[in-house]
């Protein structure tokens, strides 16, 4: 189960930059509904679709943030953009050790709506996905 919830959150990373952006009125309403209910003072959204999802992306404080939503409307995951500081040690130690320090350009904690976290790093030419704990996974 933890392995298949750290695909789909990878999954989510990887093809967010295959992602069709929308205009608003292109996301259903229960979709933006939930986002608003939660989020009332974002103004500056950007819209995407990814398979049968919607995401929701905005900056706050230079750092990016996206809820996934389905169809109806019911949260799917969060990502959250972290400062290196915010990565478990091991983390930080794998990408030392095995790809010569990185430079690592983004890292993220991904959170499933059934509260499940887990780590991705974005380095120049690959995505790195860790599990709650900072233990390698793919």
């Amino acid at each position: 189960m933890k392995k298949l919830i750290l695909m789909l959150a990878i999954a989510g990373f990887i093809t967010s930059s295959y992602a069709q952006n929308l205009m608003v009125s292109d996301v259903p309403a229960a979709v933006t509904k939930a986002f608003k209910k939660t989020h009332s003072r974002i103004d500056s959204v950007q819209w995407s679709k990814v398979d049968d999802s919607y995401k929701a992306s905005y900056d706050v404080k230079k750092r990016s943030m996206s809820y996934t939503y389905n169809t109806s409307g019911k949260l799917l995951r969060t990502e959250k953009e972290i400062t290196l500081a915010d990565l478990p040690t091991s983390v930080l130690s794998y990408v030392n050790e095995n790809h010569h320090g990185g430079p690592i350009q983004k890292s993220l904690k991904v959170t499933t709506s059934a509260g499940k976290s887990s780590y991705t790093v974005k380095l120049k030419d690959m995505d790195l996905a860790f599990d709650s704990k900072g233990t390698f996974v793919k």
